[in-house]
């Protein structure tokens, strides 16, 4: 699985202490864009040292259609590296990470058949690839919330129920 990450979803992960975790994640490669990164300014450092691993992929300007760029941006009005992630999105299978609810609800427009999430279902992944149990994933989610990330409020019931079956 291929996921493209909006900034506010690489820095809940990041601000919770479970990008690397995400990272790492078996069969899944993570991408940001450069206006993604652009827009870092806390965890700069980390992200570049991600990106020069080769642990997070990088896509370079050139990869994404100017044009698709425009059209989006005029269209939806939103930040660069959202617009860029939706156009580099439009030419190659991937699932959107946003976290930015106007570019959640931008790319469930446009991509009715394309799953959308955001840093709560990369957590749900983690718990589901044994790579963090719940009350980890629940401790991060909490600590992303206290760094300011704009994430509904969940108990952590809600956040990985059971099947009642």
């Amino acid at each position: 699985m291929n996921y493209l990450l909006d900034s506010c979803a690489l820095l809940n992960l990041a601000n919770g202490g479970v990008l690397a975790v995400a990272l790492s994640l078996p069969n899944c490669n993570f991408y940001i864009c450069n206006a993604v990164l652009r827009e870092i300014v806390t965890n700069a450092d980390y992200i570049k040292s991600l990106i020069k691993s080769g642990a997070l992929k990088y896509i370079d300007d050139n990869q994404i259609p100017a044009g698709n760029f425009m059209e989006l941006k005029e269209k939806y009005r939103l930040g660069d590296g959202e617009t860029e992630c939706l156009a580099f999105a439009m030419n190659q299978e991937c699932e959107l990470v946003f976290d930015d609810l106007a570019a959640r609800k931008a790319a469930q427009s446009l991509f009715a058949n394309r799953r959308v999430t955001g840093s709560i279902g990369i957590l749900r992944t983690c718990v589901a690839n044994n790579s963090l149990s719940e009350t980890e994933a629940y401790g991060a989610y909490k600590v992303m919330k206290a760094c300011g990330g704009f994430l509904p409020e969940m108990t952590m019931e809600e956040m990985f129920p059971k099947d009642k079956n």
